[in-house]
C-alpha cells in the first residue's frame, strides 16, 4: 500500500510533466523575445505549440494512471501484478514521450539559425535554472 501511495504521488508531482511545463513556458517566452525572422518565428512557435500539446497529454496520462492506482489501492485485496503491469505501460509511454520531446527540440533547432538557437536555448535555461 505504501509503495502504491508513493507511486501515485510520484506520478502526480514528480513524473516530469511539471518540469516540462516550466521548460515549455520558458521556451515560448524565449522564442517570443528573440528577434527571429517572421517565417522562422512561426515555425518555432508551431514547434513549441506541439511540445505544449505533448506535455498536456502526458500530464493527463499521469493523472489517469495515478487515479487507476488509487482505485486499485481502495481494493485492499488487489493483485500487485496489475499495478506493476500498469506502471510498466506508463514507463513505456514515458519513453515515447521523451523521444517525441527530443524530436521536437531538434525540429526547433533546425528551424532556427545557429545564432537564434543559441539565443533561444540560453534564454530558456537562464529562466528555468532559477
Amino acid at each position: 500500500m505504501l509503495i502504491a501511495t508513493i507511486t501515485a504521488l510520484y506520478l502526480l508531482f514528480g513524473g516530469g510533466a511539471q518540469w516540462w511545463s516550466a521548460e515549455i513556458k520558458a521556451l515560448d517566452k524565449a522564442v517570443k523575445a528573440a528577434e527571429l525572422a517572421p517565417e522562422r518565428e512561426q515555425q518555432a512557435r508551431d514547434v513549441v505549440g506541439v511540445m505544449k500539446q505533448l506535455s498536456d497529454i502526458r500530464s493527463d496520462q499521469a493523472k489517469a494512471v495515478a487515479g487507476e492506482i488509487a482505485e486499485m489501492m481502495e481494493d485492499h485485496g488487489f493483485d500487485g501484478r496489475d499495478m506493476e503491469q500498469r506502471l510498466n505501460l506508463y514507463r513505456t509511454d514515458s519513453k515515447a514521450f521523451y523521444g517525441q520531446m527530443i524530436e521536437a527540440r531538434f525540429a526547433l533547432k533546425e528551424a532556427l539559425t545557429e545564432e537564434e538557437w543559441v539565443a533561444v536555448w540560453t534564454a530558456t535555461h537562464a529562466a528555468t535554472d532559477d
